[in-house]
Formats: structure tokens, C-alpha cells, sequence
């Protein structure tokens, strides 16, 4: 291209007032009119972020492993490979076991009553049983037959001075004592790396548990006859003084079977008071007899007297002759005289008559009340006679019984003591052992440890929780995003073009693509981003005419998509021209299009080079670069300088669009310079690569110096996003 003196004065009269556009434009689309009380975005540096809390559903965590696989499978084989060395080069630890059965035991200590009351049971018997075959005392026996080379492949040499008693904690610490549940059954075990020596000291540990058992119950046996020997000694002494203390107080005080004659005299004493009661009633009564013979009811009783009666008839007989007479004679007339004599005569005898009944029933009551009062009196003095010698009886009784009980006591102790010493006796002499041998050990052919199979499956396991747990640590510490849903979520921009995964032909570079194939997803999404592009509200009445296009990190598609956008314009018929603005890693010009980078974009910024000079014409029609040119020690202060939003320009006018492939913000800040000479800045996310951290930094700078950020571009995308609905089904759910 020939450019003379006139079109870089024209160029140069148009930098001025194309730049006042750009910068008016990017302020207007960066900070939009805003409603009055509206929050201003852009003032905290999040207008493009919204706030997002990643919550993981299982297509996530499956993509994550994906993700991570060759750190889960790394950190599983090494695992493995530890876990497998370890194992091999260890040395192989040989078990030998036996069986033994321990039965309950009839033989107690010291008991009076039924021996079975005061057993144990059979929990604490059995923990007691387990507790006696790790004795340390079994220890010893055990070792005592050990010979000096077996002792030292214990693990310890006796010519080191090593302590005894760590040795024997040692030993007893490879004793394995395994009850069978639900059994009498005990096994018991004990390993080491010589089969044999293990067998060996399996069956000495018992042999000599068995041992020791009958030795102790010997021993038992033999204590407890000379304590009940001693024991029947001394109640035997206790039981005779006890009865001739019981003889001699009966001989002292007359009293023989004292229980009976007891019994006799509390009879006796019953049928006197019961005779004392008849005789005070019969006294009352008595007593009543008396007043009744002295009153007015005595003297009714005696007129009421036959005899008296009698003679009442006779009285009023002649006291109605009398009175029939006297009508005819005079009381002078001698035969009237006659039967005044005999009314007078009945009326003496009535009168003598009632007088003796009177003294006669008076006579008989007093009589009888007399008799009574002799009765009660000396039944009375009988009863207190009775009381008396019973109360003083009783007395007595106290110490007779007391030593009586005393007695009784000695007895049943010394008949129980007896009984025992003769069954501890017998037992003594034939004690039967109550723990037998149900298979003795023999020699392992297999070891026990180390478990190769186990421990390669566990490693195996270990390694690939590890891995999973790294890889999960990973990627909370280094998250990434996986689906375009997330990158909505993320940010308020809009996604301009999704960018289909492609799997590269072989020889062929991802990024020509669009330029090869005329009809493929790939082909597809890069039309859809042209059409967006130029159909956008830029600034109300034009596309953007030059775009940068970078990404938040490396390796994110932002070079491949800056060419095949490019090939998306040229085959609408347009002339595009490519910038290759990463001054510290270009990759356009020599892996792309296969081309030298010797002059560039760094020549032209150094004034070593004109526009003429650095603009390459690529093998595709229409399509020309510009390449980074050699690399410089500056390229901040480069890309600063005037002549790049010169050569923006100049780009402008010579094409119908000028694409800059930007090198990645990260910490950098070669992008975000450009980003303010540029009418807009488009930000490429991989899925699956792209940081969230790292996207929201880009965003938080791209922000903070008012970039025109026109819309985002996901790359690595599918055709059908399998994470779209999960998204936005935890969406809906965090909205509600």
C-alpha cells in the first residue's frame, strides 16, 4: 500500500477527531445515562459482575474429575507404588494358633451357704479368664524355655543388656487373645517371622496356661482346707463350751424341757382367768340377788307365794262370810265373834308366813353373794400366784434361750464347716481342670502380614480418595467454569458467540478452520458472532470498526478466535486486518500463517518502521496481518505510546474491520491499555480452563479503566450444554 505525504496529513487531521469519537463512545457505552438514584456500577468496579455462589451438582463434579484426571491417577499411583513398595520389601510375619476351652468350675473360695449364689457370672468369669492369659508370670514360664537364639529372634539379643521386662512386654504385646463370641472357646495366637519358633511358643503359652491353672487351683484347694481346718478347730471349741454353759444354767435353776412346762403354765394360766371372770360375774349377779331380796320387788314376790295365796283365799272368804252375816247379826253375836277369831288367825299366819319368806330369801342371797366373793378372791390370788411364777420364769427363759441359740448356731456352723473340709478334701486330691485343648497349633504356611492383595486394594483406595480430594482442593483453590450458564451467572455481559469444541484434523491448526470448511458448527458460531458484531448497538449507528479480543489467562482461545472471526468477515466480502499486539508471546504470524517476524507492531512503535513496512498479506484473500515484530524490553510503555492508536487508525481506513489479538490480562496490563484505543473489547472464556477468580479480575480491570467491554465470547463450548438445566434449575431455586 503506497501512502503519500497528503494521506498522512489527511490521517493525521482524522486521528484527532476519530479519537474524540472513540473516547465518547466508550464512555457511553462503559457508563450508560443512568436513572436518578441509580447506583452507579462502574463506581465500584463490578458493572460487569454480579454476585455468584458456586454450588456443585454431579455433571460438575464429573467434569471436575475429568478435568483432573491426571491428578487423581498420578496421585493414585503414587500411592500405589508406596504402598506396594513398602509392602514387598517388608518382612513377611508368620501366625500360628490354637484353641483352647474354658468351662465354668464348681470350686469356689470359702462359702457357708449354696456355692452357686456366690459365683460370678459369666461375663466377669470369662473377662477374668482373658485377663489370666496375658499374666506376666505365664510370660516367664514360657520363655524359660526358649534357648538363647530363639530369645534373640524375639526382636532382642540377651548379650545387648537389653531389659527383661521391656522383652516380656514385647512378647506378650505379639500374644493375640481372640474369643469366639457367643463360646467358651479362646484363640490364641502369636506371630513372628519364623513359623516354627511361632508354633512352637503357641503351644508352650497353653501349655503352660493349663498349668498354671491346675497349680493354681492346687494351691487353692490346699490354702482353703487348713483355713476350714483351722475354722472347724475353733467353732468345735465354741459349740462345746456353748452347751455345757447351756447344762450347767438348767441344773442351777431346775428347769427341764423349759419350752413345755412354758407352755403348761401359760395354759393353765389361761383357764384361771377365764374361771376368774365366770366367778366375778356370778358375784354381780349375786350382789343383785341381795338388793332385789331387800326391796319392794322381793316383797311382790313373796305375796305372789302358793302358800300366801292360799291363805288370802281363806281371809277373803271369811271376810265374805263375815260381811254376808253381819247384815243379819250383830258383831257381838257370838258366831260373828268365832269369824273375827278366825279372820284374825288367817291374817297372823299370812303375816308370819311372809316374814319368814322374807328372811329366807335375804339368808340365801347373802349366802350366795358370800360364797361368790370367796370364789373370785381365791381365784384371784391363783392368777397373781401364776403371773408371778411365770414372770419370774421368764426371766430366766431370756438367758436360757440365748445361750440355747448360741448353741444352735454352733452346731449348723460346725455341721457346714465340716461338709466343706470334706469336699475340699476330696477335690484337693482329684482336682479336675477346667480349660482343655481343642486343636494345638500348627505350623503356618502362609504369612499373615504383610497383606500384599489388601494393602495393594487399599492402596489403591487411599490413592484414589487422595487424588480425589486433591483434585477437589485443587479446584476450590483454582476453580474453574464449565458451563456458559456459569458465565452468565458470573457476568452481566452478554455472550456475543459461543465457540463449539473442535477436534483438530491432523496437520492442520484449529484457528483455519472456519477458512477450510464451509459448513460446521464451528462455521456456524463465528457467522452468529459476525452478525452480532455487526448488528450491535455500538454507537446507535455503525458496527465497531476495531475489536480486542483477549482473554483472562492463557491458553483460552483468543488467538485462534481473532483469525477465524476475521475469516468470518472476509467471507461476507470484507477486508480485515490483524493486529498481533502480544508483545511477549505472539504466536500469529510464525505458527499460524508460517510467517517471518521480523518487522511488527514493535518496529513500527520504535519508529523504525512505517505502516508500508509491517502490513504482511496472508495467503487468504482479504486478509492481512500485522505482526508483533521483535520483542521488546517495554512493551507496556510501547503499547502506550501515540503512534498505536495511530496505526488503529490508519488500520480503519484501509479495512473494513481491524481485529488485535491482546495478550492476556492476567497480572498484566499490555491489554487493558489497548482496550481504551479500540471501539470495543471482546473477552474470550474456555470452559473448562477459564478461572472464575481470573474472570472476575479481568472484569474488575477491564472495568476500573472504563473499557468499552462490548460482550464476552465462550470458546470450548458444546453444541448442547449438558450443565444448562442443572444451572438453571439452582438459579430459579437461589432467586426464590
Amino acid at each position: 500500500m503506497d501512502l503519500d505525504n497528503n494521506s498522512l496529513s489527511t490521517f493525521g487531521r482524522q486521528l484527532t477527531h476519530s479519537h474524540t469519537l472513540q473516547q465518547a463512545n466508550a464512555n457511553q457505552l462503559v457508563n450508560p445515562p443512568l436513572q436518578q438514584d441509580a447506583p452507579s456500577q462502574l463506581g465500584s468496579h463490578k458493572g460487569y459482575i454480579n454476585h455468584y455462589e458456586r454450588i456443585y451438582n454431579l455433571p460438575q463434579l464429573l467434569s471436575i474429575i475429568l478435568h483432573r484426571k491426571w491428578t487423581i491417577i498420578l496421585t493414585t499411583l503414587l500411592i500405589l507404588t508406596l504402598v506396594s513398595f513398602f509392602t514387598f520389601l517388608a518382612t513377611p510375619v508368620y501366625r500360628a494358633s490354637s484353641t483352647i476351652e474354658i468351662s465354668r468350675n464348681s470350686l469356689d473360695a470359702i462359702s457357708f451357704n449354696d456355692t452357686q449364689s456366690l459365683r460370678f457370672d459369666d461375663k466377669e468369669f470369662y473377662k477374668t479368664q482373658h485377663g489370666l492369659l496375658r499374666n506376666p508370670t505365664l510370660v516367664k514360664k514360657v520363655m524359660r524355655k526358649l534357648n538363647p537364639k530363639e530369645i534373640s529372634m524375639l526382636g532382642a539379643n540377651s548379650d545387648n543388656g537389653v531389659n527383661k521386662r521391656k522383652l516380656e512386654k514385647a512378647f506378650l504385646s505379639k500374644i493375640t487373645i481372640s474369643p469366639l463370641t457367643g463360646s467358651s472357646l479362646v484363640a490364641i495366637s502369636y506371630d513372628n517371622t519364623d513359623p516354627q519358633l511361632a508354633t512352637k511358643i503357641t503351644n508352650s503359652y497353653v501349655a503352660e496356661f493349663i498349668k498354671l491353672n491346675v497349680e493354681k487351683k492346687q494351691s487353692k484347694s490346699s490354702y482353703t482346707r487348713e483355713i476350714l481346718i483351722d475354722k472347724v478347730s475353733e467353732v468345735e471349741r465354741k459349740l462345746e463350751n456353748s452347751e455345757s454353759l447351756l447344762d450347767q444354767y438348767a441344773a442351777s435353776n431346775n428347769i427341764i424341757k423349759y419350752d413345755e412346762s412354758e407352755t403348761v403354765k401359760l395354759f393353765a394360766l389361761k383357764q384361771l382367768e377365764e374361771m376368774l371372770t365366770i366367778a366375778e360375774k356370778e358375784s354381780i349377779e349375786n350382789k343383785g340377788h341381795q338388793k332385789h331380796a331387800q326391796g319392794r320387788s322381793s316383797s311382790v314376790k313373796v305375796m305372789n307365794d302358793p302358800v300366801i295365796q292360799e291363805l288370802k283365799k281363806q281371809k277373803v272368804k271369811l271376810l265374805a262370810d263375815y260381811k254376808e252375816m253381819q247384815q243379819t247379826f250383830k258383831p257381838t253375836y257370838p258366831l260373828m265373834l268365832n269369824l273375827q277369831k278366825r279372820i284374825q288367825k288367817v291374817t297372823q299366819e299370812i303375816n308370819r308366813e311372809k316374814k319368814a319368806l322374807l328372811t329366807s330369801n335375804i339368808n340365801f342371797a347373802n349366802k350366795n353373794l358370800e360364797v361368790s366373793n370367796e370364789k373370785v378372791l381365791t381365784l384371784k390370788n391363783k392368777v397373781e400366784k401364776l403371773k408371778a411364777d411365770l414372770m419370774n420364769a421368764q426371766g430366766k427363759s431370756l438367758e436360757y434361750n440365748k445361750i440355747k441359740r448360741k448353741v444352735s448356731t454352733y452346731q449348723a456352723l460346725y455341721g457346714t464347716l465340716l461338709k466343706r473340709l470334706n469336699e475340699v478334701t476330696v477335690e484337693g486330691n482329684a482336682v479336675v481342670n477346667n480349660i482343655s485343648i481343642v486343636n494345638i497349633a500348627d505350623i503356618p504356611l502362609a504369612p499373615v502380614y504383610p497383606k500384599k492383595k489388601l494393602n495393594i486394594v487399599l492402596g489403591s483406595l487411599l490413592g484414589l480418595i487422595l487424588g480425589l480430594l486433591l483434585a477437589f482442593l485443587m479446584e476450590r483453590r483454582n476453580s474453574h467454569i464449565y458451563s456458559e450458564s456459569e458465565v452468565s451467572q458470573i457476568s452481566t455481559l452478554p455472550i456475543l458467540g459461543k465457540i463449539p469444541r473442535v477436534k483438530p484434523e491432523k496437520g492442520k491448526d484449529t484457528s483455519l478452520l472456519l477458512y477450510s470448511k464451509k459448513s460446521s458448527p464451528l462455521v456456524e458460531a463465528l457467522r452468529t458472532l459476525r452478525t452480532n458484531l455487526m448488528y450491535s448497538d455500538f454507537t446507535g449507528a455503525r458496527p465497531p470498526r476495531s475489536i480486542l479480543i483477549t482473554s483472562p489467562s492463557e491458553r483460552e482461545g483468543k488467538t485462534s478466535t481473532s483469525i477465524n472471526l476475521a475469516c468470518a468477515y472476509i467471507l461476507a466480502g470484507k477486508k480485515a486486518l490483524i493486529i498481533d499486539s502480544n508483545l511477549r508471546k505472539p504466536a500469529i504470524s510464525k505458527r499460524i500463517f508460517k510467517q517471518e517476524n521480523k518487522l511488527g507492531l514493535s518496529d513500527y512503535l520504535l519508529e523504525n518502521a512505517n505502516f508500508q513496512e509491517i502490513i504482511r498479506h496472508s495467503h487468504i484473500p482479504r486478509l492481512s496481518i500485522i505482526p508483533s515484530g521483535h520483542l521488546p524490553a517495554n512493551p507496556v510503555e510501547l503499547l502506550s505510546h501515540e503512534r498505536m492508536q495511530q496505526l488503529i487508525t490508519f488500520g480503519q481506513q484501509e479495512f473494513d474491520l481491524v481485529i488485535i489479538d491482546g495478550c492476556p490480562i492476567d497480572e498484566l496490563s499490555d491489554s487493558i491499555i489497548v482496550s481504551r484505543l479500540v471501539d470495543a473489547t471482546l473477552l474470550t472464556i474456555q470452559l473448562g480452563n477459564t478461572n472464575i477468580n481470573n474472570m472476575t479480575n479481568a472484569l474488575h480491570r477491564l472495568a476500573s479503566v472504563q473499557s468499552n467491554l462490548l460482550g464476552l465470547i465462550v470458546t470450548n463450548a458444546t453444541p448442547k450444554d449438558p450443565y444448562n438445566s442443572q444451572v438453571k434449575d439452582r438459579q430459579q431455586k437461589q432467586l426464590t
